[in-house]
């Protein structure tokens, strides 16, 4: 045989090799992503006395009844999952898997709304694929790196290594009887276009709200960006906790000064986090700091502020979450 014609054959055969090996691995990550997402699935049913079951399963990754049958045998085989009256639930070592997969979605997360600038849309996107990446080494060198959050910013638990279970915090905005003063603890981030409305309300966990208002279709709330009347079905999506704190009257966002007014900073939105929230501390934007509106462009954005006797520019969606209270000499 022809040299050049052998090796040509020995080139093709070793990039068929290695494309079908390729696909394989490929293949194989989908299907450990397809049973992993069961797992986290009815260890949430478990916790939450729902049934979960093959159609849940079906429902909730959206694949045929082939597929998810395929999934429960898999968890079944491998002791991770047991069926009792046509609903499955999670083994001791299965529950361990999952709530490894949510240490890692949540310590992601946290991850993401502190070091990456990724708008708070993104986070459970992109943290889902994550989860399934980590392994225990780098999860634990990312909490190390973190500083140990106990919370990711929707305001859920990371559990820590030692621990095989999490607490839900709070009650549904939804469910409350009573009118008062309460903090939002937890922000649900599925499905993502009630969420995606609950970020246009600007309400985040930690946030302090006053219920003005419950009928049978919304939840009236009061809070530092104005009155808020939130259908029962966002309501929903909205955890709060009962407290005494007062919630800050007489306040204004920083964007909303005349130049050659001022005013003394008060507290940054809950929203600010990570880097973000550090420049302004390291600018010395502080409770108690004096901040003055000195110039503005033609558009209006960004603006020119001194603080503590130095210029600094912000542009009107980082001046809205400062909130201070207008020196009426200023």
């Amino acid at each position: 045989m022809n040299i050049f014609l052998l090796i040509l054959l020995l080139a093709l055969l070793t990039g068929f090799v290695f494309l079908f090996g390729k696909l394989k691995s490929e293949r194989e990550f989908r299907e450990k992503i397809r049973v992993e997402d069961a797992l986290k699935h009815i260890y949430t049913s478990n916790k939450e006395n729902i049934p979960a079951t093959l159609n849940s399963i079906k429902g909730h990754q959206k694949i045929s009844d082939q597929s998810a049958l395929k999934i429960i045998k898999t968890l079944i085989d491998s002791k991770l999952a047991e069926r009792k009256k046509n609903q499955l639930f999670l083994t001791e070592e299965g529950k361990k898997y999952a709530l490894n997969i949510i240490k890692n979605h949540r310590l992601w997360e946290r991850y993401l709304a502190e070091e990456s600038g990724l708008d708070e849309e993104h986070w459970h996107k992109e943290a889902e694929k994550m989860e399934h990446k980590l392994t225990e080494k780098e999860r634990r060198e990312l909490r190390k790196k973190l500083g140990n959050p106990l919370r990711d910013p929707h305001g859920d638990a990371i559990p820590s290594e030692e621990e095989d279970d999490f607490e839900i915090a709070g009650e549904q905005l939804s469910e409350i009887e009573t009118t008062g003063k309460y903090k939002v603890v937890h922000v649900e981030d599925e499905p993502h276009e009630i969420y995606k409305e609950i970020l246009k309300l600007q309400i985040y966990p930690q946030m302090p709200v006053e219920v003005t208002g419950i009928n049978e279709n919304s939840v009236t709330i009061k809070t530092e960006h104005g009155t808020l009347a939130i259908p029962k079905s966002v309501a929903t999506n909205i955890s709060v906790a009962k407290v005494e704190t007062e919630l800050l009257e007489g306040l204004q966002k920083l964007d909303s000064l005349k130049v050659g007014e001022s005013g003394i900073v008060v507290k940054l939105s809950e929203r600010l986090r990570g880097v973000a929230r550090r420049r302004l501390l390291d600018l010395g934007i502080i409770p108690g700091s004096k901040i003055k509106v000195m110039y503005e462009n033609v558009s209006g954005n960004p603006r020119a502020y001194e603080i503590k006797n130095t210029l600094i520019a912000l542009r009107n969606d980082i001046a809205e979450q400062i909130f201070v209270r207008k020196e009426e000499n200023g």
